[in-house]
């Protein structure tokens, strides 16, 4: 089970990452 943890935590944090971007975020 923990290996489906860090997979979803994967995935929140690309999507995370791309939102990020997308918005131009002033910490990038």
């Amino acid at each position: 089970m923990g290996e489906l943890t860090d997979k979803i935590k994967g995935n929140v944090n690309e999507m995370a990452g791309k939102i990020k971007q997308q918005s131009n975020d002033p910490e990038t």
